[in-house]
């Protein structure tokens, strides 16, 4: 039978939603000590790579990720590499750590931009976990409009912004979409939501090497 669905090598440069799931749904995090080690695995990755996090939230199964890259294949998979092997010999396990190949998208516009890095925050809200993506530790709120972090850069996602309360109350309208929509259910139990499939609503993420 022909192959039906064609490879499509994936973009490498530019800014990119990430999504990284773990395998067989288990947990990727047991501690903060975990999630700080994944943490110093992507910068060190980013450094090497010349790339930049724009934004991240670490959850117990799932990663998400705003990011810029001139390498993203090298970048992404140098940081779950290193992370695996330490993770793998803490548990004494082997095997994959990650679904593979992580999942992305490039970001074309400043729309697209702005409602990543709103995803991005919301998913700790989504999950129950805080009700303001400022209670959750793992993730990137605390950096926006901070100057001086030489790890975490949001200043791409700041410059559409006037300034933090300017981020925030266009962040809380967001929410409220996503919350209204998320509370709206078809016929066959599925959220109306028209950015459920893809949160951010850009092209279908790529799957390639």
């Amino acid at each position: 039978m022909k192959k039906l669905i064609k490879d499509v090598p994936r973009e490498q440069s530019g800014i990119f939603g990430i999504s990284i799931y773990a395998n067989l749904n288990a947990a990727i995090f047991r501690d903060d000590e975990e999630r700080t080690t994944f943490m110093k695995c992507l910068f060190e990755s980013a450094n090497r790579y010349e790339g930049k996090i724009m934004d991240f939230i670490l959850e117990d199964t799932h990663i998400h990720l705003l990011v810029f890259a001139k390498y993203l294949s090298k970048m992404i998979g140098y940081a779950l590499r290193n992370f695996s092997r330490i993770h793998n010999r803490k548990h004494h396990k082997a095997g994959n750590l990650f679904v593979s190949p992580f999942q992305s998208f490039p970001i074309t516009s400043d729309k697209q931009l702005m409602n990543q890095s709103f995803y991005i925050m919301y998913n700790a809200v989504a999950a129950g976990q805080c009700t303001h993506p400022k209670d959750y530790k793992w993730c990137s709120w605390k950096y926006h409009f901070r100057e001086g972090d030489m790890h975490i850069d949001t200043s791409f996602v700041d410059s559409l912004f006037k300034d933090m309360n300017d981020y925030e109350k266009s962040y809380f309208a967001y929410q409220q979409v996503r919350e209204h929509c998320r509370k709206s259910r078809d016929a066959n139990g599925r959220y109306l939501d028209v950015q459920y499939v893809n949160p951010a609503g850009d092209p279908d993420a790529e799957l390639g090497d």
